[in-house]
């Protein structure tokens, strides 16, 4: 609790009072006219970054086949070389600032990706292994392998 000045009278009351004790003048109608103003003002913003962070319109994206899906070309082809492993909970690959040195982009939604993996052996040793994996993208959500060698 502080002491404010009253704006009607100018004497010192208590911030937390809702009138003055002196003249009657409603500071909790004040208080509430000042709240709603900031509330507008923070709807007003929320709005205005609401339409410049907004993803434009999906008639303005491109097709899929016409997107770079570099990165879930690297997932799929991670998938199947899990699908293969020995101890497949083990696996590690490059992170994400690596992997995209790993996957090439070819015409008609096909990609190339020469990675490795690491992951446990029939012993139980983390072992590096390479593997070179070629897949396409044949719809919005479907993929197809084409090829793949883990050695």
């Amino acid at each position: 609790m502080a002491l404010v000045n009253c704006k009607e009278c100018e004497r010192e009351i208590s911030s937390d009072a809702d009138t003055c004790p002196h003249c009657g003048y409603s500071i909790k109608k004040e208080r509430e006219e000042k709240e709603s103003a900031i509330g507008c003002l923070i709807v007003v913003f929320i709005i205005i970054a609401g339409f410049y962070f907004w993803p434009e319109s999906s008639s303005n994206e491109k097709p899929w086949n016409e997107r770079d899906n570099s990165t879930m070309a690297y997932i799929m082809a991670e998938n199947w070389v899990k699908d293969r492993l020995i101890s497949p909970s083990t696996a590690e690959f490059p992170g994400t600032l690596e992997y995209r040195d790993h996957i090439s982009r070819l015409p008609d939604q096909i990609y190339e990706i020469d990675s490795y993996v690491d992951s446990q052996n029939q012993m139980g040793a983390m072992v590096r292994t390479p593997f070179f994996a070629r897949i396409q993208q044949t719809s919005e959500d479907n993929w197809k392998l084409l090829e793949l060698r883990i050695e």
